[in-house]
């Protein structure tokens, strides 16, 4: 198989067997690491101007911190899409908070932004899009009275 840049993508192409070797030489163990982790969020961090990154073992865990940083917390109430994954509504309901469904766009299935906007009313602390950011730019000005959660990116 060949990759766009016409390069072989059945064949390591830069340090993989230096870190396979590193990992197996170390061992496996569920408390410590070579620190892959680390150096995975320091070099995003880094690339994307941050000051700090942080990993996650699944999609779930991502939008769980997500609304931690985001300050949501029992009450609150967060629209998200009717078309996604359990974890979307579950992550919001493990902070004891209220998930509330948004209608979809008939022609994208998309979170419709004009049922966010129904929806946004003070009670509202967070406007999460649960990984169909394409949307967000649409909508993104709608959510002045709300502290916004984003997740992913395009």
């Amino acid at each position: 198989m060949v990759a766009r840049d016409g390069a072989d993508v059945d064949k390591p192409r830069g340090n993989e067997y230096e870190y396979v070797t590193e990992i197996l030489d170390y061992g496996w163990h569920n408390t410590s690491s070579p620190g892959f982790n680390m150096r995975l969020e320091q070099a995003f961090a880094e690339k994307f101007g941050g000051n700090y990154a942080i990993t996650h073992n699944s999609g779930t865990g991502t939008m769980h911190s997500c609304l931690i940083a985001a300050g949501i917390g029992p009450g609150d109430e967060v629209i998200i899409p009717p078309l996604t994954a359990a974890a979307t509504a579950l992550v919001v309901i493990h902070q004891n908070a209220v998930p509330v469904f948004a209608d979809l766009d008939p022609d994208t299935f998309n979170i419709d932004p004009e049922a966010i906007r129904e929806l946004i009313t003070p009670p509202h602390s967070g406007n999460y899009p649960g990984g169909l950011v394409r949307p967000l730019r649409r909508y993104e000005s709608h959510n002045g009275n709300s502290r916004g959660t984003r997740s992913g990116s395009d």
